[in-house]
């Protein structure tokens, strides 16, 4: 990628409502032991031009403490989300403000959404990569 950096952004301040779980949706155990959010994370932090993350929880969850990924070394930052997830990708790019430059990349994937395959990520960077801006 020609680009300084690859952020990746994880909004993940949903509460899972309409599952009618007592935790949210971002929470729950796959059948492979691992939390909807962490296999997210697995996936998409296996691809190395991701440099580092933001993921966006809601106001008092404590839950994300417990995440295989809350210490990861390419951790930018937690913050806190908004009411809906495009609040939530507004704060945590506010978040990058300061630290992202103008060739950098931003990506969002949403934190409930784990069935994403390691080569989607790859083929998405390879081809953006060589767009000055993004789609």
């Amino acid at each position: 990628m020609n680009k300084d950096n690859c952020f990746l952004i994880i909004p993940a301040s949903g509460i899972g409502k309409r599952m009618n779980e007592i935790i949210p949706k971002q929470y729950l155990k796959l059948d492979n032991g691992i939390t909807i959010i962490d296999q997210c994370l697995k996936t998409l932090l296996s691809e190395d031009r991701i440099t580092s993350f933001v993921v966006a929880i809601a106001d008092g969850d404590n839950r994300f403490e417990s995440s295989t990924y809350f210490n990861h070394p390419k951790m930018f930052s937690i913050i806190k989300g908004g009411k809906e997830r495009y609040h939530s990708v507004f704060n945590a790019l506010n978040a990058l403000n300061d630290s992202a430059n103008y060739n950098d990349w931003v990506l969002i994937h949403d934190a409930v959404r784990p069935c994403i395959q390691k080569n989607d990520v790859k083929n998405l960077i390879d081809e953006v990569s060589n767009h000055s801006i993004g789609g």
